[in-house]
């Protein structure tokens, strides 16, 4: 029995390949041609259901972008926390966060999708905020955001490894989950320690 990633493949395909047939015939009749959705088109919510989220396209930017973040707040967290552990814990952040992305543009290139270079709004919105934090302040805001991040990226990741489309980057988020669990459960013990309520 197919399973449910190859029916959804197949769906994808069929629906193309009906397309295809419909601009051709259309061609011949003098009608305008019909367009099939561009799968490595900029996100939009008019694609057909399902194919967005299966795309590698929309999880490389968000990762990217969620990376980005990692990184961003782990070089903080090495100048404005005050716990050992959080300074530890942002050091960590910026290792294997950097090298997530190093993989991830690599593979994007290698699929000629071009990512962008600027942050998600939300991320920005968590750099500027803890921008203006410092010490114990800053530890617990931190903690709490990379608990919450933590939860979001592999919820993220586990939906990309199941349902994504391109072999190649399930195969990533397949290696790379067991990292962000490990991520998430350091950062909501430290979380606890300091009487953060993480999720």
């Amino acid at each position: 029995m197919l399973n449910r990633s190859t029916k959804k493949a197949k769906y994808i395909a069929t629906t193309l390949l009906l397309l295809s047939g419909t601009a051709l015939l259309a061609q011949q009749d003098g009608m305008p041609p019909v367009t099939a959705p561009d799968p490595v088109a900029p996100l939009s919510d008019t694609a057909v259901s399902g194919a967005i989220t299966a795309s590698p396209l929309r999880f490389f930017q968000e990762s990217v972008s969620d990376g980005l973040l990692g990184v961003t707040l782990g070089e903080m967290a090495q100048q404005k926390a005050s716990s050992a552990a959080v300074k530890d814990f942002g050091t960590r952040m910026v290792k294997d966060h950097s090298e997530a992305n190093t993989k991830l543009t690599s593979m994007a290139a290698r699929k000629g999708i071009n990512l962008s270079t600027e942050l998600m709004p939300e991320h920005q919105a968590l750099i500027d905020k803890l921008t203006g934090l410092s010490g114990e302040q800053f530890d617990k805001e931190y903690m709490a955001a990379m608990t919450n991040d933590h939860t979001s990226a592999v919820q993220n990741y586990e939906l990309q490894a199941k349902i994504g489309v391109d072999a190649e980057t399930r195969d990533f988020a397949n290696e790379t989950l067991p990292v962000l669990r490990e991520h998430l459960k350091i950062a909501k013990d430290i979380a606890a320690r300091q009487g953060v309520d993480g999720r």
